[in-house]
């Protein structure tokens, strides 16, 4: 097996790799080799583009980022006890160069977790930040997961590291964030990340194609015109392009929206989970109990929950509200910030959601600690049964 090139779809939930064989002339995917249980079931191709960091400067890629990042969230150190303390002036702490992400009498979260990061980079500016004495930017994040499909794609086919150094990069029509005056600004920054990103990896030759069109090459059409449709988790892209015998493809439009399947999972959680834990229903028309709306919205979606669990005073609100009359439903949303397992609940919508796709039904299951075994049957006509 001859790989020439690489093609990568950076995604804002999940990204991929694929890679062109030169004996086969054909176009292969390499399977992530790190999916734990817990989450079988999803799509092997797939890895979660996320980015686990912490004081101890440990870094990780994917679920085990995500699973590593709910455990060991909550977990907080002053600073005046941190190892990363040693940056010192005249035997005074330089907190400047210490943490930007500390706060001096409080001290800060021993992990953080960079997240959905494909929506933050189609900004004037790279975003940065300073933590315990290290300095990451957007770059980074997006570099990590790219090394992690690269390592991936390696080891599946017995490459050397850097032999590849060919790239073709996936990119929406429209990044999330960029649509409005400054359009064009924000799409070359964001293609400039990406850009930086791959070059930091080791890639040397590197093409963009949008991810609408990139879909029309895997379509097996001999001939006519195609539509194809991406429905990513932050963006959807569509294309329309023309097949000829013998012919490359030729694309002829393409449009995209900053719209996607993140917001699919939390109207799951909303629909079917949200009255379940106590946190009430928009959709329904229900409110939460004894909790705030905005309480409650923050734990309906993989996003915000990843906050929540930097922010004590909403499990500490949860923990009050369940001991009140008819708080009884809290205790699970109590059990999804505190036992370090919540992260299943997600792994269950998303893989639900998955199913639904190409079934006209799916089960959303999970277990939390000290809680009874969820199994909710959905159909897509909108029906749910427990």
């Amino acid at each position: 097996m001859r790989v020439i090139a690489h093609a990568i779809d950076y995604g804002t939930s999940n990204s991929a790799i694929a890679s062109v064989d030169l004996d086969s002339e054909q176009i292969v995917f390499s399977q992530n080799p790190k999916l734990k249980d817990g989450v079988e079931g999803f799509n092997k191709y797939l890895v979660p583009s996320n980015f686990y960091f912490d004081r101890s400067r440990q870094n990780l890629v994917g679920w085990p980022g995500l699973s590593q990042f709910a455990t060991l969230a909550s977990a907080r150190t002053k600073c005046s006890e941190c190892d990363r303390s040693g940056e010192r002036k005249n035997g005074v702490i330089d907190w400047n160069r210490l943490c930007n992400y500390a706060s001096k009498k409080r001290g800060c979260f021993d992990s953080r977790l960079a997240h959905a990061v494909k929506t933050e980079i189609a900004n004037e500016r790279i975003v940065r930040t300073h933590s315990w004495g290290d300095d990451y930017t957007t770059i980074d994040f997006v570099a990590a997961v790219m090394q992690e499909l690269v390592e991936s794609a390696n080891k599946s086919y017995n490459l050397k590291s850097g032999v590849v150094n060919k790239v073709v990069l996936g990119r929406p029509v429209v990044f999330p964030g960029a649509e409005g005056r400054n359009s064009e600004i924000l799409e070359s920054n964001a293609l400039q990340i990406l850009e930086q990103a791959a070059r930091k990896v080791g890639f040397r030759e590197i093409v963009f194609l949008d991810e609408g069109s990139a879909s029309n090459y895997g379509m097996n059409i001999e001939s006519g015109n195609c539509l194809s449709l991406d429905f990513g988790a932050g963006t959807f892209d569509v294309a329309t392009a023309k097949k000829q015998p013998g012919k490359q493809t030729v694309v002829l439009s393409s449009h995209g929206a900053d719209v996607g399947g993140n917001e699919v999972d939390e109207k799951l959680f909303d629909l079917y989970l949200g009255q379940r834990m106590g946190l009430g229903s928009t959709i329904k028309g229900i409110s939460p109990v004894h909790v705030t709306q905005r309480t409650a919205n923050l734990l309906k979606s993989l996003r915000n929950y990843t906050r929540a669990l930097h922010m004590p005073e909403i499990r500490a609100e949860i923990e009050e509200a369940k001991t009140k009359p008819g708080g009884e439903p809290l205790y699970e949303a109590a059990a999804l910030l505190s036992s370090g397992q919540g992260i299943s609940v997600y792994q269950a919508i998303q893989k639900s959601k998955i199913e639904l796709s190409s079934n006209t039904s799916s089960n959303i299951s999970y277990k939390l600690p000290g809680q009874a075994p969820t199994n909710i049957l959905i159909h897509k006509i909108g029906r749910a049964h427990v």
